[in-house]
């Protein structure tokens, strides 16, 4: 780059570079920065003209962007590091998300995204099967009161009965898909009116199509087999 003039004008066949146009340069070319990109400083006459970046960009540098697209990669995919530190797309999310056997299974959807299940539903409306189990503290049973007939199902559990307005039937849901159902019954009022329990349809109560409950505090607990229902 030349930095001398000749007279008050430059010589038509030389080419300049500066910071900024001249009207004494015939031939000069401006030197320009890009926003967000390159910046130009002018070091004032006798300095060096320095150019600079926004932030570092070494190899050991933490630079910050807004968002950064990586064309390697695939989208929606999470990213990882390769054996050579270099980002990657997770081909398939199960290979570094561990399940544990007979409790959380993880599922690789193809799209992105996993799915963590159970063996079995766990929900408060679910009825799951265990082969045992353990409780060191007291449960928690619904408890409720009825004074007419009803038909229970597998929201009931604990039923407390008042007959003193008039005898009743609590009939039982169809033993069909209910082995280990537990239902404990009871008669709270004093009154003489029974308060009777009756399987569905033909199905048993210890062999009974019935069971009464006749004096005040009469209680049965009773479980389902699947087919009948027996005293326990």
């Amino acid at each position: 780059m030349s930095t001398y003039l000749y007279g008050d004008r430059a010589p038509s066949n030389e080419t300049f570079v500066v910071i900024s146009a001249s009207t004494k340069l015939d031939n000069e070319r401006t030197l320009a920065g890009t926003a967000n990109q390159i910046t130009v400083t002018d070091g004032g006459a006798g300095n060096a003209v320095t150019l600079s970046l926004p932030q570092n960009i070494h190899t050991d540098a933490d630079v910050t962007f807004d968002s950064l697209i990586l064309d390697d990669l695939t989208a929606s995919r999470l990213v990882a590091t390769d054996g050579s530190e270099k980002l990657v797309s997770v081909a398939n999310l199960a290979s570094w998300i561990a399940g544990t056997a007979n409790q959380i299974t993880v599922t690789d959807d193809s799209d992105g995204t996993v799915t963590l299940s159970t063996p079995q539903d766990l929900g408060t409306g679910s009825s799951p099967t265990f082969a045992d189990i353990n409780i060191t503290e007291s449960i928690t049973v619904g408890v409720e009161t009825i004074a007419t007939a009803d038909t229970l199902d597998r929201t009931n559990c604990v039923v407390l009965c008042n007959a003193t307005d008039g005898a009743f039937t609590v009939t039982l849901p169809a033993s069909s898909g209910n082995t280990g159902l537990i239902y404990k019954i009871k008669k709270i009022d004093s009154s003489v009116n029974a308060v009777t329990i009756d399987g569905n349809d033909a199905e048993t109560i210890d062999g009974a199509t019935t069971y009464a409950l006749s004096s005040q505090y009469d209680f049965v607990t009773i479980v389902c087999d699947g087919s009948n229902w027996h005293i326990i």
